[in-house]
Order: structure tokens, then sequence, then C-alpha cells
């Protein structure tokens, strides 16, 4: 029989002892005698106290940490702790979390895996970016950090998660804003430069033709005179609306400042196709724009060039675009025409000056 006492000296201090008492038995079996072994263990008790409140505070500290934290032994995956931030991010009711398999709602067990390989070179992993679902369908964003920790004896893993979801929202529209038109939402001038050089590249590789149409609203200035900036700003964004209406969704329409537009077509079935879309611009963008009580007509001039990989950069596709544009203008407005290296030189000079003398 063994017990742990709390005692009083002489002197009045107190300490703690280990008292075992083992029976002695004589030689008919019958027990004649007890020993007694007393052993002072003040200092191991005042050590094990130090250990409980180091981690009563660290759970303390934990638990009260803006960021969720959870803890699982390097044994298995399921927590041992987890606080009340963690149960909140993570939709796990808070008396849940202990018992709960980590693989079920932070990393799947192949990147469990994977982490505790890498912490067996490294002590800890910092700022790995997770994106997770929740129970209730909602996705969100979170920094992992991870690092070996020893958790109440025992070998474990101190997980955790900061939730950069709102964070990540806003750099994604950064992002796109950087990309995007402001007035139109149409693509910028710098995403049409990035995906037509993408296109050119898909079109060498794959062998196929594709097509910029490049145009200008025809009279728009006029608009803006007559009826007003904010009028103006209006029916562009229209122009864009009647414009996606007219294309592919694989296809991009961009914006390149002021009235001028462009669409890349990959991928074409044949080099007559990409009238029909010509076409279809034309009759889309003739139609009247009327807001309220405001009416407006313009019209649009459609240059188109080919590519099919052999074009030394975009600037060369555009300008060949741009050309059978203007070439569009000169013969009359509100149709369309296909880049002619007739054009290049003097004939486009004589083009662009017919289209200013008009306007």
């Amino acid at each position: 029989m063994a017990w742990r006492a709390h005692q009083r000296r002489k002197d009045g201090s107190l300490y703690w002892e280990n008292v075992s008492i083992s029976p002695v038995f004589g030689a008919d079996g019958s027990v004649n005698r007890y020993v007694a072994v007393q052993e002072d263990v003040t200092e191991r008790k005042r050590a094990e106290q130090k250990l409980q409140a180091a981690a009563d505070q660290l759970r303390a500290i934990l638990e009260a940490s803006p960021i969720a934290v959870a803890i699982p032994p390097v044994e298995d995956a399921t927590f041992v702790f987890g606080n009340s931030r963690f149960a909140e991010m993570f939709s796990v009711a808070a008396e849940q979390v202990v018992g709960t398999d980590s693989t079920t709602v932070m990393i799947d067990e192949a990147e469990r895996r994977q982490i505790l390989t890498a912490l067996q070179s490294v002590p800890r992993l910092r700022d790995l970016e997770v994106e997770r679902q929740r129970a209730d369908g909602t996705v969100f964003s979170y920094l992992l950090s991870v690092e070996g920790v020893e958790f109440e004896g025992r070998p474990a893993v101190l997980w955790w998660a900061y939730d950069i979801t709102e964070q990540r929202r806003v750099r994604e529209k950064l992002a796109l804003l950087a990309h995007q038109d402001m007035l139109t939402g149409l693509a910028n001038r710098r995403l049409f430069a990035d995906r037509m050089d993408q296109a050119l590249a898909r079109a060498r590789r794959s062998k196929s033709l594709g097509a910029l149409l490049y145009f200008d609203l025809d009279g728009f200035k006029a608009v803006n005179d007559t009826l007003g900036h904010r009028f103006g700003d209006w029916l562009l964004g229209e122009v864009a609306g009647r414009l996606q209406a007219c294309i592919r969704e694989s296809d991009l329409i961009s914006r390149m400042g002021g009235d001028e537009f462009t669409v890349i077509i990959e991928n074409l079935a044949s080099a007559e196709s990409v009238n029909l879309v010509a076409d279809k611009v034309l009759s889309a963008l003739c139609r009247p724009f009327s807001q309220g009580g405001s009416r407006a007509e313009v019209g649009v001039s459609v240059g188109i060039a080919y590519f099919d990989g052999s074009e030394p950069d975009v600037d060369t596709v555009t300008a060949r675009a741009d050309r059978a544009m203007y070439r569009a203008k000169a013969d009359g407005k509100g149709t369309s025409r296909i880049y002619d290296p007739a054009l290049d030189g003097a004939v486009l000079e004589h083009a662009r000056a017919a289209v200013a003398t008009a306007t």
C-alpha cells in the first residue's frame, strides 16, 4: 500500500512524502509485522506543480489567442486541444474539438504526413496558404503554421491558423482591377496584351488560326459633345454588354481606351467564320442607345487581322488590325475590312487622312 501525504515538520514547515507499507510474513505465512518506508518528495512535487502551472498557463495563453490554435499528438491526428477561435474558424462545436480528427477539418492525411516529414528536417513551417470548405459549403482561406512541441508530456504538433479570407478577396480584387477596365468591366489594355501573347503561342503550337478584331465607334465624339460625358460613359457600358452577346465565352473583349475595342478569337473553323462575328458586332451596335429620354445612334468600323503564331509579336498583329479598321472608316464606316499588306505605307496614310477629314 502506498500514498502521498502532505506533512508538517517540527519547525512548522510543510513537506510532501511518499509512504509505502509492506507486510512481512512469518514462516507459517501469517503477517507478523509491517515495514513502512517514507520518502521526502517535496522537490519532486514542487517540480510537478511548476510543470502543471506552466501547462495551465500555456493552455490559458493558447485559449486567449486571437489566432486559431489546435494540438494533435504526433502519433495520431486527433486533437487534444483546440481554442475557441479554432472552433469558430473551422465550424466545430467548442466541446467537440478535443477528439476531432484534424484531417477532417484542417488538412488531408497526405498533407499531414508531408508536414510531419518536413518537421523532421526543420523545427517549424510558416505561412502555408490553405483553402478549405466548411460543412455549410462556405470556402475560406487561412495561413497555417506548424511546429513540433511537447504538450502535457507527449510529443505533439502545434498548429495555428490565421484567417486570410478577406485579405485574399481584396488581393484578388486588386489583381482583377489591375487587368480590368473600370468603366466597362472589360479587360484592359494590359490584360489584352497578355492574352494576345498567349493566343499567339497557342496558335503556333497547335497550328491553328485566330483573328483579332479591332474596332472604333463611329460618331461617338458627337454623342459626348451633344449629350454629355455621363451619357457617353453609359453608352460605352452598353456597348460592352452588346459585344459580350456577340461572341463565345472563350473569346476576349478588351477596351483599349476611348471608344476603341478589340476581340481575340481563337481556333477559327475557317477564315470566313470571323466575318459572322464582325456582322454580329455591326448589327448589334447600329441599334439606337436610349436612356432617360436621351437617344443616340453610333456605328462601328471593324478591322480584322488573322494570326497563326508566325507573327513576331502582339504589336504586329494589333497594328495590322488597326490598319484594317482605318480602311473600314475610309471606305465609308459601318463596315469591316480584313488586313491587307497593301495598306502599309502611303495607302495607310491616305486612309488616316480621309478619316481625319471626315471627323
